[in-house]
């Protein structure tokens, strides 16, 4: 593997080992649905093990105003969050929308709500 310019398959093959079951946590709630997540610090951790050029970079959207934010505002009045994610010449991007505990989209997030679902969709 080259580390400074490695391939999809090396970064495949490197990350793709790790077995994150004793990493992963259930979120208790009162309802039978129980979310499982991975603490995005723990991942961060092992990219930058291993890639400690990784960088990331957050969509920006122009709203109707001109102004640039990092959230695309959708007709409901939800959102959805963008990243991009590189290492090297490699680059993917991913979205997720701003949710709930319940996985269900949040109509007019607040900024907290919009920093989990970053921190969601950098981690995914």
């Amino acid at each position: 593997m080259n580390k400074e310019n490695p391939t999809y398959k090396d970064v495949w093959d490197t990350l793709s080992t790790y077995n994150v079951d004793k990493h992963v946590k259930t979120i208790e709630t009162k309802w039978s649905f129980k979310p499982k997540y991975l603490s995005w610090a723990w991942a961060w951790g092992v990219m930058m093990k291993h890639y400690p050029e990784f960088r990331y970079e957050f969509t920006q959207w122009e709203q109707g105003d001109g102004s640039m934010r990092d959230t695309m505002y959708l007709d409901d009045k939800s959102c959805m969050v963008e990243v991009t994610c590189r290492i090297g010449s490699l680059s993917r991007t991913m979205w997720l929308s701003v949710m709930n505990n319940k996985h269900e989209a949040i109509v007019n997030p607040n900024a907290n709500d919009v920093n989990k679902a970053r921190m969601r969709c950098l981690v995914k």
